[in-house]
C-alpha cells in the first residue's frame, strides 16, 4: 500500500460522541478511506472485531459512555478477535502522563491529543500502515514493540506541566518503558 492510498482500509471508529464520531468519519474520508465503520456500543464494537479484519482502529478513551482501556486489551487478547495485531489509535483529551503510559501499555499504537485535526489523523494512520514495528506477546503485554527508537536521555527535565502536548506524547511513544520512567514531569 503506498503512503497515501487508503483505498483499500478498513477503519473501525468507536466513538460515543455522534458529533466526534461525524467529524473524525469526515476527515477519514477525506483521507479516501475505503471503508469506515462507526459504532459507540462496546458489545458491537467486540462483535465487529472478531467478526472484521480492520486495518486500524480509532478509539475514544475517557468520554463520556466511551469504551475504557480494556477494549485495546480486548484486541490484543482476546482469542476470537480475527486481528491482535490491529493498529489501535487512542484519541483522548486526558493528556496527563499516567493516562499516556497507560494506554501505551496496554498496547495503544499511537495516541492522538484531542482536539484532532486531519493532519494528525493524516500522520498517524500513515504511520501505522506503513511503519508497522514489531509485535511483541508476552506475558505482561501484547501489543507493539514500544521501543521505536533507542536514544540516552542526558538533559535535564524542564517539564512541569502534567498536561502532555502531542510532541510531548510522540516523544513519550518513543521512546522504551524503563527510559520513560525517567521523563516522566
Amino acid at each position: 500500500m503506498a503512503v497515501t492510498d487508503f483505498h483499500s482500509c478498513t477503519v473501525l471508529v468507536a466513538d460515543p460522541s455522534p458529533y466526534m464520531a461525524k467529524m473524525l468519519g469526515s476527515i477519514l474520508s477525506s483521507l479516501e478511506v475505503g471503508r469506515i465503520i462507526v459504532r459507540s456500543d462496546e458489545g458491537q464494537i467486540k462483535t465487529l472485531l472478531k467478526d472484521i479484519h480492520f486495518d486500524c482502529l480509532f478509539m475514544e478513551w475517557f468520554g463520556q459512555g466511551a469504551p475504557n482501556l480494556d477494549l485495546v486489551t480486548f484486541a490484543r487478547r482476546d482469542p476470537d478477535c480475527c486481528n491482535p495485531e490491529l493498529p489501535i489509535i487512542v484519541c483522548t483529551g486526558y493528556t496527563d502522563y499516567d493516562r499516556i503510559i497507560a494506554a501505551r501499555d496496554r498496547g495503544a499504537t499511537e495516541i492522538i491529543a484531542k482536539p484532532v485535526c486531519p493532519q494528525q489523523v493524516a500522520q498517524k494512520l500513515k504511520a501505522v500502515l506503513t511503519h508497522k514495528r514489531p509485535f511483541v506477546v508476552a506475558e505482561e503485554y501484547v501489543g507493539p514493540d514500544r521501543r521505536r527508537q533507542q536514544k540516552d536521555w542526558d538533559g535535564e527535565d524542564r517539564r512541569t506541566n502534567t498536561q502532555m502536548s502531542q510532541g510531548d506524547i510522540d516523544a513519550l511513544m518513543n521512546t522504551s518503558s524503563t527510559q520513560s520512567d525517567a521523563v516522566q514531569p
